[in-house]
C-alpha cells in the first residue's frame, strides 16, 4: 500500500509544484493521476518513486519510507528509452543480472509473453512499431515482480487505435500481477477506462482537486451512459481545478 502525507515539492527557484497533497493507493489498486500542465502530477510520481526528494512530508509503501530509487517500485516513462545496442530480451533482463541465467530466462519468457511479444525478444529496438517498444518498456518493468508500478503519460505519443491496444495490454498485465499502479495521463477517457480511482489535481501545485471513485465493470464501453456520465463529473472537476489561484512565489 502506497501513503503519501502532506508531500510538499518546492524547487530552487522558489516554484512550488507540490503543496500539501494526501493520497492511499491499496494494493493491487490502479490509480489515475489527471490534471493540467504544471499541476505537478509528474512531480508527484517522481517524489513517489524517489527520483525527486521532498522538501516536506512523505511517502511510504508498505510502511517503508521511500527517500530514494526503490527495488519494489518499477518506472514506465513516456518515452520507452531501450538500450539501442541490447534485443528486446536483453533489455528486458537488463536488471535481473544478479538472477541466475536460467532465471532470468524464465522471468524474461514470461514478461515478454505478458505483452504478447514472444516472437520479438531476439529482435532490436529499431526494428519495433513504437507501441511494440512502450510493451518492452512495460515488460522490463514489471519482470522483477515490483509491488508498486508507476507510468507517466506512457501512451501519449501514440495514435488513437494503438494507444487503446496499449491500454488493453497494460490491464492485462496489471490483473495478472495485481500491482499497485499509478497512471499519470492527460486523457481523461483514458483514466476512466483503466482506474479504480481518478485523482484530479489543482493548478499551480495546489494539491488535489478531488478523487473519484470508477465503479464500473471492465472492459468498460466508453460510449456507455454511466461512463459519459462520470466523465462530465471529472472534467468540471478538472476545470475547477485549472482555475486554482496561483500561490505566491516563496523567496
Amino acid at each position: 500500500m502506497l501513503t503519501v502525507r502532506r508531500l510538499t515539492k518546492r524547487f530552487a527557484n522558489g516554484t512550488t509544484a507540490l503543496r500539501d497533497v494526501d493520497l492511499d493507493a491499496g494494493t493491487g489498486e490502479l490509480v489515475a493521476i489527471v490534471g493540467g500542465s504544471g499541476c505537478g502530477k509528474s512531480t508527484l510520481l517522481r517524489v513517489v518513486a524517489g527520483l525527486e526528494r521532498a522538501t516536506a512530508g512523505e511517502a511510504r509503501l508498505d510502511g517503508e519510507l521511500i527517500d530514494g530509487p526503490h527495488p519494489k517500485v518499477g518506472f514506465v516513462f513516456q518515452e520507452p528509452r531501450l538500450m539501442p545496442w541490447l534485443s528486446v530480451a536483453g533489455n528486458v533482463a537488463f536488471g535481473l543480472s544478479h538472477l541466475s541465467r536460467p532465471e532470468r530466462e524464465r522471468l524474461t519468457a514470461g514478461a515478454l509473453h505478458a505483452v504478447g511479444l514472444d516472437r520479438f525478444a531476439g529482435a532490436l529496438p529499431r526494428e519495433l512499431s513504437g507501441g511494440m517498444a512502450q510493451r518492452v518498456a512495460l515488460a522490463r518493468a514489471v519482470v522483477a515482480r515490483p509491488a508498486m508500478l508507476l507510468m507517466d503519460e506512457p501512451f501519449s505519443a501514440l495514435d488513437a487505435l494503438t494507444r487503446e491496444r496499449q491500454q488493453d495490454h497494460l490491464l492485462e498485465v496489471w490483473a495478472q500481477h495485481r500491482v499497485t499502479l499509478l497512471l499519470v495521463t492527460h486523457d481523461v477517457d483514458e483514466a476512466l477506462a483503466l482506474a479504480d480511482r481518478v485523482v484530479v489535481m489543482r493548478a499551480h501545485g495546489l494539491g488535489i482537486e478531488r478523487i473519484f471513485d470508477v465503479p464500473l465493470e471492465r472492459p468498460r464501453r466508453r460510449t456507455g451512459e454511466a461512463f459519459q456520465r462520470l466523465k462530465e463529473r471529472v472534467l468540471d472537476a478538472l476545470y475547477a481545478g485549472m482555475a486554482a489561484v496561483p500561490p505566491r512565489r516563496v523567496a
